[in-house]
C-alpha cells in the first residue's frame, strides 16, 4: 500500500498492522477511521489531517512528522509511539502520555495541549 490517498473514506476495523511494512505509506484526508490498528508500522510523514481517528491503536508506531492537524482522536491509544515533529495543531480529544511516547519537537495547540499534563497528577487552575 504505497502512495495511496484515502479521501473522505470511512474505514472500520482496518488491520493496517498486517500490511507489508516496507511499502506502507498511505495518506488520510477528511476520513473516518474507527477501531483501526496501526501498531508496529513506520509511517513517516503520514497525514490524518481533518480526519476522525476514533479508538485506533498506535503501539510501537513510528509517526515522525505525522500530520494530525484538525483531527479528532477520541479514544485512540498512543503507546511507545515516536511522535517526533508530529503536528497536532487544532487536533482534539487526544490522550497522549508524554512519558510513554516520544514527543520531541511535536507541535500542539492550546488549550488542548493541557491534556498532556493529566499524566503528571497536577492541578491546573
Amino acid at each position: 500500500m504505497q502512495d495511496v490517498l484515502f479521501e473522505e473514506c470511512k474505514i472500520v476495523g482496518g488491520e493496517f498492522y498486517k500490511c507489508e511494512k516496507t511499502f506502507f505509506s498511505p495518506q488520510f484526508k477528511s476520513c473516518i477511521l474507527m477501531g483501526c490498528n496501526f501498531s508496529d508500522l513506520k509511517m513517516k510523514s503520514v497525514s490524518f489531517h481533518g480526519s476522525k481517528v476514533k479508538e485506533c491503536y498506535f503501539t510501537d508506531t513510528k509517526l515522525v512528522e505525522a500530520d494530525f492537524g484538525e483531527a479528532d482522536l477520541e479514544g485512540s491509544i498512543f503507546h511507545h509511539a515516536d511522535l517526533s515533529k508530529a503536528n497536532f495543531k487544532d487536533a482534539k480529544n487526544y490522550s497522549i502520555n508524554p512519558e510513554a511516547n516520544v514527543l520531541k519537537k511535536a507541535r500542539f495547540s492550546a488549550p488542548e495541549a493541557l491534556s498532556l499534563l493529566k499524566f503528571f497528577d497536577v492541578e491546573i487552575l
